[in-house]
């Protein structure tokens, strides 16, 4: 479990920064959608052991808890990167910078 928090808060931490701003082993979005896809796996592997050590209600609440995490960490980060495009200029305003942010996080997604 916490594989998980540490991977999705590192994969989070970085992935709506720009290229050149994130460290060598993550520059690369590959390299950021691999550690989310370790992550993913990792949230599974727990589901399916907790499912076998556990009664069924925690293993969702636990599955749930961590779903729930990861949604929260998305919004914050996002948050603060369109709060740090909008310190760069004065003419940014706050709904443009997050329409910035989720488009670019959108354009190096796709394949």
């Amino acid at each position: 479990m916490a594989f998980y928090l540490a991977t999705k808060l590192l994969v989070r931490w970085w992935w709506f920064r720009p290229a050149h701003m994130r460290p060598g082993f993550i520059r690369h979005n590959e390299a950021v959608r691999t550690f989310d896809m370790i992550a993913v796996l990792a949230l599974i592997g727990l589901f399916f052991f907790l499912i076998n050590t556990s009664s069924l209600p925690k293993t969702l609440l636990v599955t749930t808890v961590l779903l729930v995490y990861d949604f929260i960490l998305r919004a914050i980060f996002l948050h603060l990167e369109t709060k740090r495009i909008c310190a760069t200029s004065p003419k940014w305003r706050y709904r443009e910078a997050r329409r910035r942010v989720r488009n670019r996080v959108r354009r190096a997604t796709t394949v």
